[in-house]
């Protein structure tokens, strides 16, 4: 069992859990406040944005300092990635709005 616990493997495990669970407290608010108010929701948005912003530009150094053409690239793939992904989204807008479902 103690050779288990040295494994790096194990603590990817440990560190996943730690993120699943803390994503589930991120969600809990939503379990008593049922109707936010689209202040409160763009606060929390804002939180969050401003959350993932800063964790990208942590990656960003991190892989800087590991390869910076690397780096490079995997920023630009991932543009191309988001940017296909809003306009493929976009086309299915009208058609799966909230508007549809009232």
């Amino acid at each position: 069992m103690s050779d288990l616990l040295q494994q790096p493997a194990f603590d990817v495990f440990i560190y996943a859990l730690i993120t699943a669970v803390a994503t589930g407290f991120g969600a809990l608010p939503f379990f008593f406040f049922k109707n936010l108010t689209r202040n409160w929701l763009g606060i929390s948005n804002a939180i969050a944005s401003g959350l993932m912003i800063a964790a990208s530009f942590g990656l960003i150094y991190e892989g800087i300092n590991h390869d910076l053409w690397l780096t490079f690239w995997g920023i630009i793939i991932g543009l191309i990635f988001i940017i296909g992904s809003e306009k493929m989204l976009n086309r299915y807008d009208d058609k799966f709005s909230i508007k549809h479902i009232n």
